[in-house]
């Protein structure tokens, strides 16, 4: 194996690693619209179940890692206002 193909080996493990480093939390912008929720939450690795929108805020139900999150982003600011582990 040449050294060229050990870094780049290195440098793609390392980009697939650092994909998942920024985790969801309150106050990150996911998007202001379904579409742009959608999109983020899979860019972070996350499959989305369920999507509505309830008392003017954007409900999400996603899973990553065989855990299900349940998000609420504010529509207006594309802010996520609320994040927790779904215990059902």
């Amino acid at each position: 194996m040449t050294i060229k193909t050990i870094v780049l080996a290195s440098a793609i493990a390392l980009g697939a690693s650092v994909s998942h480093a920024a985790e969801i939390a309150p106050g990150m912008v996911l998007g202001t619209s379904a579409s742009a929720v959608e999109m983020a939450l899979k860019a972070q690795g996350y499959s989305l179940r369920e999507f509505e929108s309830e008392s003017g805020r954007i409900e999400v139900k996603a899973t990553r890692d065989g855990q299900i999150w349940e998000m609420y982003v504010d529509p207006a600011s594309g802010q996520v206002t609320k994040l927790e582990l779904d215990d059902d």
